[in-house]
């Protein structure tokens, strides 16, 4: 996922921003997992490192915000946290399916049902919407735990 380190670092200073050490210590650990992790599990996970300084968790949403903002992480809402987004150079729509059995989080295409949950009502103006699939993965349902 150094892919992943190098497009952020090339995103944010395209959008005018520095890269900061705790924006860069955010992007590793997003990069690091395959799952979704609230601030206080970066916090957690950071410390882990034993890196010198660890962000507050103010500062640690605030670059979450941004990097969602940029369209480098995205909300997770069925287990609370964030992901890195591993499609960051597409605009296209994407949506995320969770493993109930460990948690991995992987991202799928969805321009087509996109679309369709942006037809909306009469008078109404769609500014969003929020879809997560769940299921097994393969590697759970290899072992076993999921199938």
């Amino acid at each position: 996922m150094d892919d992943y380190a190098a497009q952020a670092e090339e995103r944010l200073r395209a959008a005018g921003y520095r890269m900061t050490r705790s924006r860069q210590q955010v992007i590793a650990a997003l990069a690091a997992t395959d799952r979704a992790l609230s601030p206080y599990a970066l916090i957690e996970h950071l410390r882990a490192g034993r890196p010198r300084t660890t962000p507050d968790v103010v500062t640690v949403y605030r670059v979450l915000d941004l990097l969602e903002t940029l369209g480098l992480a995205h909300r997770v809402h069925t287990v609370p946290g964030w992901v890195a987004c591993t499609w960051p150079e597409t605009d296209g729509c994407h949506h995320h399916i969770i493993c109930a059995e460990c948690g991995r989080i992987a991202e799928v295409g969805g321009e087509d049902l996109a679309a369709d949950l942006h037809t909306a009502p009469a008078g109404w103006t769609v500014r969003g919407h929020v879809l997560e699939y769940s299921g097994t993965c393969p590697e759970c349902q290899v072992g076993g735990a999921g199938g």
